[in-house]
């Protein structure tokens, strides 16, 4: 196994999705992960049970913490999902999701759409009030794009964090990244990524964005995507969480920490490849 790269590695929960946040905790510990992200309504169950000490005590004996809230769908007031699996991110106020980050010590948020319409004009303004709150509590917000979505490519989320303050970053989704033909590499504001989701794919795209996304990801370094030359350009500094987020054939909970295993294996290979890859540009320039 290739040296732990200078990076802060992230299990994000699609990876392992369907698994519960204990399964996850634990996957994550195993597998050699620093942290793992978590969605709003899992920590709020986690306090409506009164599982909090139990969480904290987990988090603690496995060596992980929580690096990320995502989604955050309620910047946008009273979003209403397109696709049912988003109903519960939607139902999570902003207010809500500001609490849960603090009180966890979540510095990081990922703001995405969830409606699959174009924003309104004011989503800028929203975001910006949204930004400032959290920054408030010590907490940063990033922007996804996804193509199916009202932020479907780079350029539409850079536009957003631009509107809305110049310490508001990107989560880049690899996947849909290389999936959306008007993201190019050179367009990247490397100074502005907070986040880094990998996953790599075919060269040709499924018919359906939506199923693709979730049922035909492949992991880092396994398909034709240019993570390396991504990752080279981008330079994530030591405290932006990267990771996998590849949706995986569902395992049982027993085999869950070989599915991170195996997530952190190929992360780790396509991190040192572009590590090489960004030395040999600086030697020849």
């Amino acid at each position: 196994m290739p040296g732990a790269p200078m990076t802060s590695l992230c299990l994000w929960a699609g990876t392992l999705a369907g698994h519960d946040l204990w399964t996850r905790i634990r996957a994550a510990g195993r597998a050699g992960f620093a942290g793992l992200s978590v969605a709003p309504a899992e920590l709020d169950a986690v306090l409506v049970v009164g599982d909090e000490p139990r969480l904290r005590a987990e988090l603690t004996r496995c060596g992980v913490a929580l690096a990320c809230l995502d989604p955050v769908a309620s910047w946008l007031p009273d979003p209403v999902a397109a696709h049912p699996a988003h109903r519960v991110h939607a139902a999570m106020s902003a207010a809500r999701c500001l609490e849960l980050g603090e009180r966890f010590g979540i510095t990081l948020l990922n703001a995405i759409d969830v409606t699959w319409r174009a924003l309104p004009h004011a989503a800028g303004a929203h975001l910006a009030d949204f930004a400032a709150r959290a920054r408030r509590r010590g907490i940063t917000v990033a922007v996804e794009a996804q193509v199916s979505s009202g932020i479907p490519n780079l350029a539409a989320a850079y536009e957003l964090c631009l509107a809305a303050g110049p310490d508001v970053r990107l989560t880049i989704d690899t996947w849909h990244f290389f999936r959306d033909p008007r993201n190019r590499i050179a367009d990247v504001p490397p100074e502005a990524v907070g986040a880094l989701q990998l996953a790599d794919g075919p060269a040709t795209p499924g018919a359906d964005p939506v199923v693709e996304s979730t049922t035909g990801r492949l992991m880092p370094g396994e398909g034709s995507f240019a993570l390396r030359r991504l990752l080279a350009a981008t330079a994530p500094h030591p405290r932006c969480p990267v990771g996998p987020e590849v949706f995986t054939t569902p395992v049982p909970a027993a085999r869950a920490a070989e599915v991170a295993l195996r997530a952190r294996d190929a992360t780790e290979r396509t991190l040192s490849g572009a590590a090489v890859a960004g030395q040999s540009q600086t030697t020849l320039g």
